[in-house]
Formats: C-alpha cells, structure tokens, sequence
C-alpha cells in the first residue's frame, strides 16, 4: 500500500503520543515492581488517542480528519514507552541497586535505557521486509490494534469503546482514591487477612487474605486462565504447604514476608532458569531459521550506520556506567542480536517476548565468561533482553502500520520518541517510588522480578555453596519441575495444553505475595466467564483503563508526599 501523508508525523500525533506514553510508561512501572510483567498497550493508546483527537476535533482546535495511520504512530510512542520497564530495566537495575548498593546518577540511566531500546527498534527496521514477507508471523497484538483501528475511524462502535475506556479509567482513579492513606481511618486497607492460622501461623503472616485493588485482578484478565490458575497453584503450594512446615520445623526462622522471599526467590529463580534452558533446547530449528536474518534486508541499507552509531553508544557506556571488561561489549552486543531475532519470531507467532527464558540463558552466556563479576552479569542480559522486547514491539508497530500505508522510517522515528519519553519517565519514577533500595521486595512492591535477576546471577557467578541446604533441595526440586513442566508444555497435546501449569506463573507466584495469586486468578477467571458475552477487545479496554487509573491514581500521592517529604 502507498504512503498515506497522514502517517507523517503530525504535531497533534507527537504531543498525544508522548502524553499517552508518559501515562503508559508510569503504569506499566508500578505493574512491572508489583507483579513482573510489562503489559501490552497498543489498543487503549488507540481509543486514547482517538477520544482526544475528536475532543479536538469538536472544540475547533484541530480540523483534520482522524485516520488509522495517525492511530498507529501514537500507538508506536506509547508502546515504546510502555516497555520501558520491561526488557530488565526494572529488573537488572534494582536488582544491581540491592546486590552492590550503588547505581549510576539518573541521567545516566536514562540515556542507558534509551540507547538500549532505541538499538533494539533501529534492528527491528532492519529485519522489517524479511519478518513482514513471513505469513506464519502474524503478530496477534498488532492484528487486534489494527481492527480496533479501522473500528474507530470507520465510525462504528467507537463511542462505545471510548466510554468504555474513560469510565474504567475513571473507576480506577476512585479505587486508588480510596485507598490513600490521607483518608485516615476512612482509607480502604489494600490488604485484608483472612481469620485463622495455619499450623499456627497466622493467614496474616502467610499473606493470605483479599486485595481491595483492581491492578492485578485486571492484569489477569489480559492474562490467560492458565496463568492465573498456575499463579494460584504456585501460591498455595508455598503459603498455604510449605511455609507453614519451614517454620515449624525452623527452616525459616523469622515469621514475615520478608523472611519468607529470600527463602522461595532460590526454588523461584530455579523453576524459571530451567524452565527457560529446556525451552530453548527444544526450540533449536526455530533459532536456526531466525539467524538467517541476519543477512542484510534491501531496505536496511541507510540503516546500518545508525545501528553502528547506536551500537557504540551502547558499548562505551557499558563500559563507562557500569565499569565492566572492555571486551564484554563485543561479545553482548552479537548476543543481543540473536536474542532480538528469537523475541521477534516469538512475538509473530505466539504475541508473547520470552525475556523470563531469555535472561537466564543471558546471564548463564555472560557468566561463562565473566565468571564471579555480578555487575556484568546482571547488565549485560539488559541489553540483550532491552534490545529483543523493543525489537519485537517496534516490529509489531510496523505490522500495524503496513496495514495502512504508514510509513516505516516515521514509525522507527516515533518509536524512538516513544524510547525517549519511557526513559525519562521510567527512571526518575521508579527512584521516587522506591528511594530506598532496602524497601525492596514489600507487600506494595514484591518486585518478583528483581529479586530473580538477582538470585539468579548471585546463584551463576558464585555458586550456591554457602546456602543452606535445605535451599539445595528446595532449588533441585524446583529444577526438575521447570523442566518437566516446560516439557510438558512442548510435548501435550493442545486440547490438554490448557491444563499444564505454566512455569513461568508458578515461578512467578513463590514471590508474591498469596493475596497478589488470587487476584491475578480471580481476575483471569472472570475475563474468561464473560469473554464470550463482551469479547477480548472489550476485556482488554475495561482491564488497561483500570490499570492504568488506579496506578496512576497510586504514583501520584506516592510522588507528592516523596517530594514533600524532601
């Protein structure tokens, strides 16, 4: 199809853009340190974007004609920015604060985040024609923005989905207003335990009770129920079995969820490191017929100079911020690219980015050789995984845009604005909400994925020795059940696939608090009960609206009373 001059970036597309990215990177931050997981936005930066141009539109202050292809570069900025906290930026970083206690100045992180991201959307662009000539990788997320699209500008059920989104917004905001502790006596408790004990542990200690929030029962219904059963299952299988014996039995010896995380963080991080080595063992064709993308695109040419240009930036601070071997920079940057390659053909086929596969087998690579060095083992999977989720996202950005005639140097432009905003959103965002790293994991923020990146890297470049040995049984038991899991899911066949727990959930839960499980299950169980009735796209719309009105809603007096406070 030819260019459409309406996907040029326009300045009404520029200045939405960055203001529903800002509110996209801000939400997906307090998802990403509560529950691990970044979450597609594409289809509620859409209605956005469509809600304000009409307002527009209607007061007189912009008279062009709203169209799909404006629709897509503002989804391409707020996605970008959206995925600024996933890719291990908000996993390596903090995890790095925690081990070493020490990071670089802000401005330094955000120009890292940046050039990580921004690399990983130039690459994206240089595989464009081979992945888009590809039928088998259709990029689901990109298919259903583009429906949602050509919905809105078409006039049909737009209003609806507009509504939809404002008022699941707004409800948000009320949720998140009645929890803020300036109410006093009136605030809603996030948490409220259940009665009782468990082997004489209270259901208060073993975190087992109900959240008041909406975040994370509308992060399930984006989620699959077998995510949200398995989350469940991995919950109750530690608080409700496991904790109560190792206290009993004075394995644990203190009663607190803190006490209780840096025990199951080592089975956690074992269920998810080889669950993801078994995985990319059984995809070894599919990695073969990636790298042949690494043969130059027709289109690509021009393009290489900026990926060199991005490369080097990338290197110099790696070395510069996080004072790593010069040589290790050349052996990443390589790494990155395959990386990038395998979460792209993932993306196209399955609409998911396995970065929780991914940075294991990242940080096992880097650990051979730069054995007992914590800071590259840590960094150096946030670039190969920063560089593979942008590279998937910005390739399903140009899914989008093919379907309208956009065009795909603005849309690398936009997506790299959308890189720009997320980082200096991300960043200076996530060192108010938690300014202290020792607060790191609390029943606010668990942050699971932290304390993974962590343990998994202790776990690589120093070994387990010094740990007791019931965490040698814990992490071999977890070991043995990521690969038989992870099996199990290649190997099932698909009628019975929906009953395999998945892995990735149940590593995930061991770390979160139980009442964080079952609201992530009650949430994905509902979404299902009443998909057939309203349909995924009005799931998705009512679950993002509500995310990002309660975390936004959540950020603010956290910010305010931070800055008060200094």
């Amino acid at each position: 199809m030819a260019e459409d001059v309406s996907a040029r970036l326009s300045l009404r597309a520029l200045v939405v853009g960055i203001v529903i990215g800002t509110l996209a990177a801000s939400s997906n931050l307090f998802v990403t340190l509560k529950v691990g997981w970044s979450l597609p936005v594409m289809v509620p930066a859409a209605i956005g974007a469509y809600s304000v141009f009409s307002l527009l539109l209607r007061t007189g202050l912009s008279s062009p004609s709203i169209r799909p292809t404006e629709l897509a570069i503002v989804s391409t900025i707020a996605s970008s920015a959206g995925y600024m906290s996933g890719g291990g930026n908000m996993a390596a970083l903090p995890a790095l604060w925690l081990s070493t206690h020490q990071l670089p100045s802000a401005a330094a992180l955000v120009v890292w985040c940046t050039a990580v991201a921004s690399l990983g959307i130039v690459l994206a662009g240089h595989f464009r024609s081979a992945i888009l000539a590809n039928p088998k990788l259709r990029f689901p997320t990109g298919i259903a923005a583009g429906e949602v699209m050509q919905v809105l500008t078409s006039g049909k059920d737009a209003r609806r989905q507009v509504r939809l989104l404002v008022a699941a917004f707004v409800l948000g905001l009320l949720v998140s207003a009645v929890h803020d502790r300036a109410l006093g006596a009136f605030a809603l408790p996030h948490f409220i335990a259940l009665g009782g004990a468990i082997r004489g542990v209270s259901c208060g200690v073993l975190t087992l009770g109900v959240e008041t929030s909406l975040l994370l029962a509308s992060a399930g219904a984006i989620m699959s129920l077998r995510v949200g059963w398995s989350s469940l299952l991995g919950a109750v299988t530690s608080y409700v079995v496991l904790v109560p014996i190792l206290l009993e039995r004075s394995v644990l010896t203190e009663a607190s969820y803190a006490a209780i995380v840096r025990f199951m963080v080592w089975p956690s991080a074992s269920i998810l490191l080889f669950s993801a080595f078994t995985s990319f063992a059984l995809e070894g064709r599919r990695l073969v017929e990636a790298l042949k993308l690494i043969a130059p695109q027709p289109e690509s040419r021009g393009r290489g100079g900026m990926a060199i240009v991005l490369a080097t930036i990338v290197s110099l601070l790696f070395v510069y911020l996080f004072h790593v071997p010069w040589w290790l920079p050349l052996l990443v940057l390589p790494m990155s690219v395959v990386v990038a390659i395998v979460a792209i053909r993932s993306m196209g086929e399955t609409d998911v980015v396995p970065t929780k596969a991914l940075a294991p087998l990242a940080q096992l690579g880097t650990a051979t050789f730069a054995p007992g060095d914590l800071v590259a083992n840590l960094i150096a999977p946030n670039v190969a995984c920063g560089v593979a989720l942008h590279a998937a996202d910005a390739m399903t950005s140009f899914r989008v845009g093919e379907r309208f005639g956009a065009s795909p140097r603005t849309q690398q432009a936009a997506g790299i604005i959308g890189a720009c905003v997320g980082g200096l959103v991300t960043v200076p965002l996530f060192l108010l909400l938690v300014h202290d790293e020792k607060a790191m994991p609390s029943p606010l923020f668990p942050v699971p994925g932290v304390l993974a990146w962590k343990s998994i890297s202790e776990a690589l470049g120093s070994g387990l020795s010094c740990l007791p040995r019931a965490v040698h049984v814990a992490i071999a038991i977890a070991a043995l059940l990521g690969v038989i899991l992870s099996l199990a899911e290649r190997f099932v066949p698909p009628k019975f696939a929906a009953f395999v727990p998945s892995p990735t959930a149940i590593g995930s839960s061991l770390v979160l608090p139980a009442s964080s499980s079952l609201s992530i299950f009650w949430g994905a169980s509902i979404a299902t009960l009443v998909h057939r009735r309203t349909g995924a796209s009005a799931i998705l719309i009512c679950a993002c609206g509500l995310i990002a009105g309660e975390s936004i809603g959540g950020i603010v007096p956290i910010v305010i009373r931070t800055i008060a406070g200094w």
